[in-house]
């Protein structure tokens, strides 16, 4: 027990002494403080302004795995300063590429929309967020963006295919909506069928022409979207930017203020005692 407390109070005359002689040492710790406050200051008007805008596109076609390979395509070229190779994949000139400072690519879960329901379409939604210079070249980067993604073989491929697909289709229904009313206005001109005696109620011509023409307006609708990489929400042009940040580069310049003031006056000690 004797040793215990005696340990104790030795503990609690070494805390005391510390804060003696930092104590003592307080104007050269607010100076260093204060140089470092100015120096997170100075950092913040030198550094450029860094904007980020997001972009949600959606696809049926392109997966996870080729969102986080095409984060690491550009950001490689970005790293590496190669802007014309970017400006080439981006089909951009030079200039409105080289303020970009990264991209990065996130994929949501896939879902599904009630219309992709019906033939199993898995969709996927990307996130795209740029942080860069300049940010009245946002328009440009996301047709940038979106010819890059849209000019995949695969996509091409898949979307030529599909197009073809609906195309077909429509023409189809077209021909065949064109013979019900054909057959509509024979029973109506109540004319004969090469003399024979056709039964069937007329109610269900009217039932295979609103189905058809229902079928009709789906594939139109695939038609029209047979891209697969759609826009969803482009790119908004903030006024504020991302970085720097005054708040976190003060905070940081005084930590370091009183880091290093306190390291030189442990140094300073420590030399002392040696000496000693």
């Amino acid at each position: 027990m004797e040793t215990q407390s005696r340990d104790d109070i030795d503990l609690q005359e070494l805390a005391v002494r510390i804060i003696r002689y930092f104590r003592s040492h307080f104007v050269f710790i607010l100076i260093f403080c204060a140089a470092g406050i100015g120096l997170g200051v100075a950092a913040y008007k030198a550094l450029p302004n860094v904007y980020e805008s997001q972009m949600v596109v959606l696809s049926d076609l392109l997966t996870k795995t080729y969102g986080d390979r095409i984060d690491e395509s550009l950001n490689n070229l970005i790293a590496e300063g190669n802007f014309s190779e970017l400006s080439t994949k981006l089909n951009l000139t030079a200039d409105k590429v080289t303020s970009i400072k990264s991209v990065h690519v996130e994929s949501q879960l896939d879902v599904k929309t009630p219309q992709r329901d019906k033939v199993d379409k898995d969709e996927t939604y990307f996130i795209i967020t740029v942080h860069l210079l300049d940010r009245s070249v946002l328009p440009d980067i996301q047709q940038g963006l979106l010819h890059y993604l849209r000019n995949n073989e695969f996509v091409k491929i898949r979307a030529r295919q599909r197009e073809q697909l609906y195309t077909a289709v429509v023409q189809r229904i077209d021909k065949e909506l064109r013979g019900l009313d054909s057959l509509k206005q024979l029973i109506f001109l109540n004319r004969s069928f090469r003399g024979e005696n056709l039964q069937f109620d007329p109610a269900t011509l009217f039932t295979a022409s609103v189905d058809l023409t229902k079928m009709r307006w789906e594939s139109q609708q695939e038609l029209e979207t047979s891209n697969s990489i759609h826009l969803i929400e482009g790119f908004t042009v903030f006024e504020k930017p991302k970085d720097p940040k005054l708040t976190t580069l003060v905070a940081a310049g005084f930590l370091l203020g009183l880091l290093g003031a306190i390291s030189l006056l442990t140094l300073k000690h420590l030399i002392k005692l040696a000496r000693a």
